[in-house]
């Protein structure tokens, strides 16, 4: 049987233990984005900043943060998605273990959505050197991610049931496995139109940038209803 001062000690234990947890979860947010840049961006969101502000306006409370890779071209690029990969791996798996609670959204632009899909689809991704077939984010962290945006995807395959926009053909890095990312079909929303040098086999740049702007309203939509 316990002593009086056992009971008492134990008592206290438990206060202060639940008194920690409901600091550390109060100190977490609702809602957190993840945001990864395209290719050469030098700011932090890059041309995904205007749909991450977006949905913190659309959000109060939510907070976001920017993957940080390289978002470097050719010749580093391999090089640079796989720092990428990394990243998205170990700051959603960090973040989610400090706050299970809380909501995840991922927003990637062109390069930037190339490491989120590789770290949650898995590959091969051959023209980076990825082979293996495995995603780098277990699926028990996926789980706490509620909504993926990705804009001028490289790796936008036609078929793909979130698929949205108005290309006809896939990508400069398509997807052989896996097309339809199980089990986060649900929760995307790959955005792509017709003359995109990136994520379609188009050569206007400009098409390639505007999808913030183009598709904002929508995504935030998508994004919201996926929220709890």
């Amino acid at each position: 049987m316990l002593s009086k001062l056992a009971v008492c000690l134990l008592a206290s234990g438990t206060i202060a233990a639940s008194s920690e947890t409901a600091k550390h979860q109060s100190s977490c947010p609702d809602i957190h984005v993840f945001g990864a840049r395209h290719t050469t961006a030098k700011d932090d969101y890059g041309a995904a900043k205007e749909f991450v502000e977006l949905l913190l306006e659309t959000h109060p409370g939510a907070t976001a943060e920017p993957i940080h890779y390289p978002a470097a071209p050719k010749p580093r690029f391999t090089e640079s998605v796989h720092h990428g990969v990394q990243a998205v791996t170990y700051q959603v798996t960090e973040f989610v273990r400090k706050c299970p609670d809380t909501q995840i959204v991922l927003v990637g632009y062109s390069q930037g959505a190339q490491i989120m899909d590789n770290a949650l689809c898995g590959g091969p991704d051959p023209t980076v050197e990825i082979f293996s077939t495995e995603p780098t984010i277990s699926s028990e962290v996926g789980s706490h991610v509620k909504a993926i945006i990705w804009m001028g995807d490289p790796r936008y395959t036609i078929g793909a049931p979130f698929n949205r926009g108005t290309a006809t053909t896939s990508g400069t890095r398509p997807r052989s496995e896996n097309p339809y990312c199980i089990p986060y079909t649900d929760k995307i929303q790959s955005y792509c139109d017709n003359g995109d040098p990136v994520c379609s086999d188009g050569k206007d740049f400009n098409v390639h940038v505007s999808y913030a702007k183009t598709y904002g309203q929508d995504a935030l939509e998508f994004v919201s209803r996926r929220l709890s």
